[in-house]
Parts: structure tokens; sequence; C-alpha cells
């Protein structure tokens, strides 16, 4: 059957799901509630035009599309072998329960229809259907329901699920199908692949078959719906347009990793760009202010115990890479910071046996092939058996200071800065405290309104760095209208220059054409 299919009508039609399903999860990630507003109403709005119409009254795109994905996602062809892909099975699955939820919300299937179409075989004949829109379905498919605590009435195996809930019980269903349809898929590919029955097309072994084709694709930014973060200024948002706030490859970006490094594609190659140098001279014992100035609090932590002693524990490791791995560094920039950085203090043998596996772990190249992101300041403000990573929270301003007055970033607080940083500790304001960090560092100015990691941190530091090497060099190169107009009162800053007049900031040039040292 499958030689009679045009490969390359699969494939779109994989695509034109893998397209709603990115939408769905680009929205959800993205959104941020605002006061007084429907988050629900906002993400139909934007999802709408991807997910209503998606194979409409075309159950064969459908049933091709979704027989297509899950073939390509429920396992991975590495070192020689056919493996299945936990974190693959993992996204997809989510995924498709997120677009079924849409799908039903947006008015595109009918929950109540699919429900009694596709739990005939799980446990029941039927449903029965109340007058006010409740259904009465088997237990085992209400479990969403009973998980949000809704008062079900339930009788013979059965339970009374509100109209309101069909859209979640029914989504539920898709994803409990979609993990149990990858194992039984995964089994089916592995026996076809043995036997040697596999046209080249859907052959894992193959490195150019229609499975590769559909797994490591992901649309283009431009095509995903359009989510309104927070509103305020936002300093990173140019730098974070290129990295995490659009990013949609999700397992898409696993496979594509997992493939070339399994090739040698990725081997020994190694960009030694701003971001990298700078990490490179934060952790050397030299480490300037300047050079460690984009670095958050929580992150200097790490880095000055880097310094210190050539060593992290694997929590403070985890953290570390994976903050590295948010602001965009590839995995051969981790491994070579941590070869070049710290070990030539260190012992190289420790390098080899401790770092290597849990880095390449860490950006989804081994175990799982999960797609680890960096934490978020809540979590990394949450007691953990290393304690907390984040400076600003869990002590009185006495215990905060007396923890801070060795770390370097403490030291470097005006006093002005110091007392400002104090006070939002008295009043449990970790954020508060950062940001007053952040502003003392970069003369008055706020990181910005959409603050939630410490990537967004880094982020808004090389901003404000970008922004006034920009000014600097606008001067440089006509200072005489810059003079007539500073005389004149006019005020020809550029939209996005947000940094005040008579900003300065002392700045290095870490230029990634220079020869590596």
């Amino acid at each position: 059957m499958v030689d009679e299919l045009d490969v390359d009508d699969v494939v779109a039609r994989a695509r034109a799901r893998l397209r709603a399903l990115h939408a769905a999860q680009h929205a959800v990630v993205n959104h941020r509630a605002r006061d007084g507003v429907d988050p629900d109403l906002e993400l139909k709005a934007s999802l709408a035009p991807y997910v209503r119409d998606l194979f409409a009254r075309d159950g064969t795109s459908e049933r091709a599309s979704a027989a297509a994905t899950r073939m390509a996602f429920c396992g991975l062809e590495t070192a020689g072998e056919l493996r299945f892909w936990e974190y693959g099975v993992e996204w997809l699955a989510t995924a498709e329960r997120r677009l079924a939820l849409y799908r039903v919300k947006c008015g595109g299937l009918d929950a109540r229809r699919m429900l009694v179409e596709d739990g005939s075989g799980e446990g029941g004949d039927g449903f029965e259907w109340d007058s006010d829109g409740s259904t009465w379905m088997p237990f085992e498919l209400a479990t969403t329901a009973t998980g949000r605590r809704v008062a079900l009435e339930v009788r013979d195996g059965y339970a009374k699920v509100p109209k309101e809930a069909l859209a979640e019980c029914y989504a539920e269903r898709v994803e409990r199908e979609v993990r149990r349809d990858c194992e039984r898929v995964f089994r089916k590919l592995r026996a076809w692949v043995s036997a040697g029955d596999a046209p080249r097309a859907f052959d894992p072994r193959c490195r150019s078959n229609a499975l590769r084709a559909i797994r490591t694709w992901q649309p283009a930014v431009e095509d995903l719906p359009r989510v309104d973060a927070r509103g305020g200024v936002s300093l990173a948002k140019r730098r974070r347009a290129r990295r995490r706030a659009v990013r949609v490859g999700g397992a898409a970006q696993v496979a594509i990793a997992v493939e070339a490094d399994d090739v040698g594609e990725d081997a020994e190659v190694h960009r030694s760009g701003e971001d990298l140098k700078r990490a490179l001279a934060a952790a050397h014992p030299a480490a300037t202010k300047v050079q460690t100035r984009p670095y958050p609090p929580c992150m200097r932590d790490q880095l000055s115990a880097l310094r210190r002693d050539a060593h992290l524990k694997y929590a403070d490791r985890f953290r570390l890479n994976l903050f590295l791995k948010g602001i965009g560094f590839e995995v051969g920039e981790t491994l070579e910071f941590w070869r070049r950085g710290v070990f030539p203090r260190g012992r190289m043998a420790a390098y080899q046996k401790e770092h290597t596996y849990s880095i390449r772990h860490h950006y989804g190249l081994e175990g799982a092939m999960k797609d680890y992101t960096p934490h978020n300041c809540e979590s990394l403000g949450k007691k953990s058996e290393n304690g907390r990573a984040c400076p600003f929270v869990g002590s009185n301003v006495d215990e905060f200071r007396s923890a801070s007055s060795s770390k370097d970033w403490f030291g470097e607080l005006s006093f002005d800065g110091r007392v400002a940083v104090e006070l939002a500790v008295q009043a449990g304001d970790a954020r508060c405290a950062c940001e007053r960090v952040f502003a003392d560092f970069h003369g008055g100015v706020p990181v910005g309104e959409d603050f939630l990691f410490p990537v967004d941190y880094y982020d808004a530091s090389l901003e404000i760095e970008e922004l006034y090497r920009e000014r600097k060099s606008a001067l440089a190169k006509a200072p005489s209208n810059a003079e007539n107009a500073a005389e004149s009162g006019d005020d020809d800053q550029a939209e996005d220059d947000v940094l005040p007049k008579n900003f300065k900031l002392d700045v290095d040039e870490f230029s990634s054409d220079d020869d590596d040292k």
C-alpha cells in the first residue's frame, strides 16, 4: 500500500498538520495573560485560521497526515540503530492534544461526535446526551473532568460530564491514542526495516527519506500566529526574536541536531563568536566588570565558582549549560567553553568523563533526546538539594547581605544600588531585586517588562550595548549634525533607541572576526 502512495503528497499533508501543531504550540507557549482579558478568547482568535478548517471534510488527508507524523516521530536512526524516540513521542502527543483542544474550541471539530466515534473501543457501547449539553460517557474517558475536581454524577461505570469539559476530554483521548499508536507503529517500523521490506522513501536508514523530511520540517516564523506579549519596553526583543520567543522547532530542531551529529557534520566545528568569547572571558580569573556585566547574578555566581574551583556540581552545571543553550550556544560551543575556559585549570580527564555526555544530553543528543529549555526565574528560586540558585529568595536582609558580601556582583553595586536591592529583598520581591541590579549596572536603564528568564537579562544587556554602539557610530559619522541638533534641542533619536540622551557605558569589543587567542 505504501508503494502506491504519492510520497510528496504524504509529506505535504504531514507538513500541513505540523504547521497547525506548531501554531498551537507557539501561541500557547508565548502568550502572556493580560488583566481583564480572557486568555482563551485571545488564543482562539489567533489560532482559528490555523486549526478550524484543517483537512475539513477530507478524511483521507486527516488519516494520512496523522499516520505520517506518528511514523516520523516514533523513532530515530542513531549510531546505525533505529531507536524509540521518547521525546519525539512526548512532543507529538502533547502537541496533538493541544491541537485537538483548539480545533474543538474554534469550531473545527464536534467533540461529542468525535468522542462517540473514537470512544467505542475504550469501554462502552454508546453515549447519552442530556438537553443541557452534558454527556454520559464511559468513566475512563472522563478522567480529565474528574482530575479537574468537577462534580460528576456516576452511574454503572458512566460519568455525566458537563458540556464545557467535553473538549478537554476529547483532547486527552487524542493524547492517549497518539502515545499508544506511536509505540505500535515503532514496533511495526522496526520489523519492516529489519526484514528489508521498507521502501527507500520510508526507510529511516536512508538519509533522504520522507520521514526525515517530515521530522525535521518546521514552519517559518512569519507563518505562525502573532502573539502579543505583555506591554512595556522589552530591550531583549530583537535578540529574543532570533531565539526563544520565536522558537518553533522543538522536536524538529532536536531531530536535525541528532541526525547531523550522527554523521559527524558538526564534529569539531566551533565558531568563536561574541557570545562564546564573552563567556570565556567571564570564566577567566582576570574577568572584568564589563565582561561579566551581561550575566544575571544567578549565573555570575556559577561563573565565580568556576573561576575559583574549576568545577560545579551537576545541578549547577545543568543550569549553566541550559543558560548557555538559551543564549544561543550550539553544543560545540558549550563543549568548547568547558574545554578552553575551565579545564585548562582543571583535569582534562574529568572533562572527558563527566561533561561530554551530560552536555550532549542537555542538547538532546543523548538519552531520551529531549529538548531541555533554560530555567526561568521562578524555578531558580525554588529550593533544591544545592540550595536556591536565585540569590534574592529565601532570606532576610541580614542573611542576604552576609551571603552576598563576598560576591563580585554585590561588590560592584553602587551605594544607592545596594540600598535599592536590599529594600526589594526586604519586601520579598526577588524579581524587583534583580531588576535593581540590572539598572545599577546599566546606567539606570530598566531591564524591561518582559523579564521572565535569566536569558532575558543577558539579551537586554547586550541590546543596550548594541544600541549604545550604534549611537556612538552614528555620532562618529556625523558629529557636526549631532552637535547642532543638541544645541537646537531637537530630538533626533531613533525610534527604537530607548537610552537616555547622555547615556554612557563602558563596553569591550567582542568581534567574531577576531582570531582565537
